[in-house]
């Protein structure tokens, strides 16, 4: 086992409560629980998830869980509990029997003055000042404002997640946090593993964005009962939901100048008192063949997918609840020389191809009981299974991958005492992976088992403060024994200001070529120097939330962050030894991440709000005994989001403007004069806008994406050649497409 050196997390808890316990504990005052609902526009009762419930007159609060439920400690003296939720009336009730459970029903927010209906809006995206670990929300309106045809596409209004092509063929895409890789941060499907191993290449179009209820983005470790795994953040999906979601049906069509085309549908139906269903389909295709740097090479591969999702819920009345979910996807994607698709002899007329077919079957259930009357006790047991096998080549290069998961998570919620200080969850979980990747006549074979063990403590002496720290055991069956200790704080510092630091460690087991997909589309030679080992990682990060408030409800938001990672160990793709090669190995040299970010969210007017943000990444690691920057981070990076709603919202006018710094080029200084790159790719502005008009039951909108009309040109160096030494089309800092015009439309049955 590896002994905790840095920094010492129990010492530093200990002299952290003990030195302020006396100044900010108080007297123990029984705990108060309940639910909040909502009467939507169509007058259906539904639970509201992220409310905010606070003591009337105070900052002490709290915020309703994904299933409306929330606890608050009482204070004394006061007896006038508020729910509240932007685009809903504000309710209060006076707490008399603190024993009994409180339960808000709140509607939406409009009233006939005059004959003229006003409606409150729904923000696009939030930080809640509440929750002890700082996290934006993206809502339902927020992933409307621009296409968001799937999960790579909804981040174009936060600079937290960038999105980047990984080659200029397969339209494979990655995404980044905190200047490192995506695959350092977790992706969570409702607080399970998500999109990992031989999915995270293509996983991020297996999601189609009217899927999505919401998108939760948090930067650091996360806590230790969603596993070891979070380095630089986590990003949480929340599915549509059947027992939640009032609409019978719904169709969204799109189309786009590319050739592509989508249809999603969703259908529910409740088939009993507890029971109810939801059924997700998603159709999408792209067909034709663009080339807009006359090199011969498709700009976009031609895609085919089917996505199939059917979900359940079971209500078991005040006790708990079970839900259970399948999920089946099919895509084929084909990509490089105009022609080749179709075209038996593709490879005898010197063409080049890439095809890369995805088959996905996944399966997660999940339940949830109270231990209790009154809820401070309660069990969830998560479940989930996966099945992928990947099939593909690049040009002459075969490749080809299969992945079998099993995850299992018990987790109890414990309040010793029924005290409002003190809360404790802990559990057990198991994780099994079975990865082989066949590379010409070489298997690579990945075969884990790791069970674990975790707690967490979370101590609230008062509601302005708030202290979590969690630890975890796992055994892999390769890697031995390791720990993860976490840390996170949450101060009040004034009714409008409040502080938020974290502290961890993460790990993550590398996946040998999965990882690195990019650059098989290359004559680069794929050099592995031994075995990867377990990548090992701290974070530390402290951000700053302020608020000012204006009239009518207006305010504006401040937000400053500020992280640190450092590895001990990493598994690394040296793409700067030669331009030919690629060298992949453990790096156990220095490797460090600095990451500072600002944004402001204004409502200067009402139904008009402005973010602006602006993030500096310092990310460098040691290569060949020099200290250098990692490849295509860029440094800077700015985001300027307006968005325009008419009265009743029948109007919607979007804008993003996205200034993308500077980054580093890998070395292509041994390759021929035309085939050599610049040391560092310029720097470029990027503009979206789309316009939404609203009807009773149907949204239509249209916009454009890179309305500049930016690319990187030729990105595929010797695409004359694709089977000389010095093709590549791994180099990709930029946009590869040009300015596309799409279309599409929202309808919705009642």
């Amino acid at each position: 086992m590896r002994t905790i050196n840095k920094p010492n997390f129990v010492l530093f808890l200990f002299i952290f409560i003990s030195v302020f316990y006396k100044s900010l504990a108080q007297n123990g005052v029984a705990a108060i629980e309940g639910k909040v609902w909502a009467y939507n526009e169509k007058g259906i009762k539904v639970p509201l998830p992220y409310a905010s419930v606070y003591w009337a007159e105070t900052t002490n609060g709290t915020t309703t869980d994904v299933n409306g439920n929330f606890t608050i400690h009482r204070i004394p003296g006061v007896t006038l509990l508020v729910a509240s939720y932007i685009g809903y009336r504000s309710d209060t009730i006076e707490v008399t029997h603190p024993d009994e459970p409180i339960e808000f029903t709140l509607s939406m927010s409009s009233e006939t003055l005059k004959g003229v209906e006003v409606k409150s809006r729904q923000d696009n995206s939030f930080v809640s000042k509440l929750t002890t670990i700082k996290t934006e929300h993206i809502t339902t309106e927020g992933l409307k404002q621009l296409a968001c045809c799937n999960l790579s596409e909804s981040f174009e209004n936060s600079i937290t997640v960038d999105v980047g092509y990984t080659d200029a063929v397969t339209g494979a895409k990655q995404i980044q946090m905190l200047g490192l890789a995506g695959v350092y941060s977790q992706l969570m499907l409702e607080n399970m593993p998500f999109l990992r191993s031989i999915a995270a290449p293509y996983g991020l179009n297996y999601v189609p964005g009217p899927w999505m209820q919401s998108i939760q983005v948090s930067k650091g470790t996360a806590s230790v009962v969603n596993g070891f795994e979070s380095v630089t953040g986590q990003i949480n999906l929340e599915y549509l939901k059947p027992e939640h979601w009032e609409n019978r049906a719904y169709v969204n069509l799109f189309g786009s100048t590319e050739g592509r085309g989508e249809l999603n549908f969703m259908g529910r139906m409740p088939v009993g008192n507890n029971l109810s269903t939801l059924l997700m389909a998603h159709a999408s295709m792209q067909q034709s063949e663009m080339d807009h740097d006359k090199d011969g090479f498709m700009d976009l591969p031609r895609t085919r997918q089917i996505n199939l999702l059917n979900r359940w819920t079971y209500e078991y009345g005040d006790l708990g609840h079970s839900q259970l979910s399948v999920n089946f996807v099919s895509e084929d994607r084909w990509g490089g020389s105009l022609g080749a698709y179709n075209m038996p002899s593709w490879r005898q007329q010197g063409l080049y191809a890439s095809d890369i077919k995805n088959q996905r079957f996944q399966a997660f259930l999940k339940s949830g009981f109270r231990l209790d009357d009154h809820g401070h006790n309660s069990v969830g047991l998560q479940l989930s299974g996966t099945v992928h096998d990947l099939d593909a080549f690049f040009g002459d290069r075969y490749y080809s991958a299969s992945d079998r998961e099993l995850y299992a998570n018990l987790i109890f919620q414990l309040e010793p005492g029924h005290s409002e200080h003190h809360k404790i969850s802990a559990g057990a979980s198991f994780q099994l992976e079975k990865l082989t990747e066949y590379f010409y006549e070489d298997s690579l074979i990945r075969n884990h088992q790791t069970p674990g063990v975790f707690a967490e403590y979370t101590f609230t002496p008062v509601e302005s403060f708030t202290i979590m720290a969690g630890l975890r055991a796992d055994n892999n069956s390769v890697f031995g024994t390791f720990v993860t200790p976490r840390f996170h704080l949450r101060w009040q510092l004034t009714p409008s200001i409040v502080l938020r630091g974290s502290a961890g460690k993460g790990y993550r087991t590398p996946a040998m070529l999965t990882d690195n997909l990019g650059f098989l589309s290359s004559s680069r030679q794929i050099i592995i120097e031994g075995e990867p080992g377990l990548e090992k990682a701290w974070n530390y990060g402290m951000n700053l939330t302020k608020t000012w408030e204006w009239s009518d409800s207006r305010k504006v938001d401040l937000t400053i962050d500020i992280y640190r990672t450092t590895f001990d160990q990493q598994w690394v793709a040296d793409a700067d030894v030669s331009a030919r090669k690629v060298l992949l190995y453990n790096l156990e040299g220095h490797s460090r991440s600095n990451s500072f970010q600002a944004e402001v969210r204004v409502e200067p007017a009402k139904g008009f709000s402005l973010l602006g943000a602006f993030r500096f990444n310092d990310v460098k690691m040691l290569l060949n005994n020099e200290l250098r920057e990692r490849p295509f981070v860029n440094r800077y990076k700015a985001l300027l989001n307006l968005s325009r709603k008419t009265r009743f919202d029948k109007w919607q006018f979007d804008v993003t403007l996205l200034w993308n710094g500077d980054a580093r080029i890998p070395y292509t200084a041994d390759n021929p004069t035309e085939f050599r790159l610049e040391e560092r790719s310029p720097s470029y502005i990027v503009a979206h806008a789309q316009i939404t008009r609203r009807f009773k039951h149907l949204e239509i909108y249209a916009g454009s994406e890179n309305l500049g009309n930016y690319r990187q040109h030729h990105p595929v160096l010797a695409a004359n050649d694709p089977y000389g030494p010095f093709f590549d089309a791994s180099m990709i800092w930029g946009p590869l497409s040009g300015r596309m015009i799409y279309a599409g439309l929202r309808w919705t049955l009642l």
